[in-house]
């Protein structure tokens, strides 16, 4: 199924977290709301000897030149530099901060949970940059945090809660997990972290997902019921032979016998054509009861002959 909605969307072949962080970092920021990005991704500053302090570190060079327009908004002296081969991963963005921001204010209206919409959603956006992930919509729907303090996880529960968003916590390996699984929140979470062309690509993956799967469904109930209906026509042309070798066949109703040589002449005929077959027209409860007291009269005379047998 995965390679076939590559083929669909091969544009989304790379990692949709790397898409999304991508697509965050060429947001325009708003005044008010510079303050709150920068310290989401404040919390991911890390003290590294080679660098003789705390410094910032990306993957991506757009999550880099985001960042550090941020700080120039803000008067903040940094330096910066590309770290090559210091992981597996590839290169690292470096940001060096020169010295750390106060923003005493913004601290306070945080801690407060006050905070205008634009700017607690500016804040789980930057906060998504250092801590998020969101899982190929391909394969599974889900959308993380995963944050070394409980405090930060509180206050994204408490942000995504304001915005009717569920959210489960928990801890592992030292850090607190915060996971959206419904595919609807993960939209709308989305949208809250500016990723609107990501919801689109995302939504799009879901459509066709839901799609195939309604048509999946489809196809298997219409198999299991003409697995069913074949059983079903088997059954009643051996009770209907039961009979006729019998001589019981000739004795029933002339309704009873009609139905009997309608379902010989026509085994692979559903219910409803039978009786359409009929003059005049019946009901496909009619032929079924006519059809189940025929299986009846067999299962008589099968056990009939059975105790015939015994004694």
């Amino acid at each position: 199924m995965e390679s076939d909605i590559n083929k669909v969307f091969p544009e989304l072949a790379n990692s949709f977290s790397s898409q999304v962080r991508e697509e965050i970092s060429r947001t325009k920021v708003r005044g008010c709301c510079r303050q709150y990005v920068l310290l989401a991704i404040l919390e991911s500053l890390k003290d590294f000897q080679i660098y003789s302090g705390k410094v910032l570190r990306f993957s991506s060079l757009g999550c880099a030149r985001f960042v550090s327009k941020i700080l120039n908004s803000l008067e903040i002296d940094f330096l910066w530099t590309k770290s090559e081969g210091e992981s597996e991963e590839g290169a690292w963005y470096i940001i060096k901060l020169l010295d750390l921001p106060e923003l005493n204010e913004a601290k306070l209206k945080l801690e407060s949970l006050n905070l205008d919409i634009c700017c607690r959603r500016h804040w789980l956006s930057g906060l998504f940059l250092s801590f998020g992930s969101v899982c190929d919509p391909k394969r599974e729907y889900r959308l993380d945090w995963v944050l070394p303090k409980i405090e930060l996880a509180e206050k994204v529960q408490n942000f995504l809660q304001l915005d009717g968003i569920h959210s489960s916590r928990v801890l592992k390996k030292n850090n607190w997990v915060i996971s959206v699984k419904k595919a609807e929140d993960i939209s709308e979470v989305l949208t809250i972290i500016g990723a609107n062309s990501s919801r689109m690509n995302y939504e799009e993956i879901r459509a066709f997902k839901e799609t195939r799967n309604d048509v999946s469904r489809l196809v298997n109930a219409e198999s299991a019921n003409l697995a069913r209906s074949s059983r079903s026509s088997f059954e009643q042309i051996e009770s209907i032979h039961i009979l006729l070798d019998s001589g019981k066949l000739q004795g029933l109703s002339q309704d009873l016998q009609d139905i009997a040589n309608l379902r010989l002449e026509y085994p692979e005929a559903s219910l409803r054509k039978l009786g359409q077959m009929c003059e005049p027209r019946l009901a496909v409860s009619t032929i079924s009861r006519r059809l189940n007291k025929l299986e009846e009269l067999a299962s008589e005379v099968v056990s009939e002959n059975n105790k015939g047998i015994n004694l």
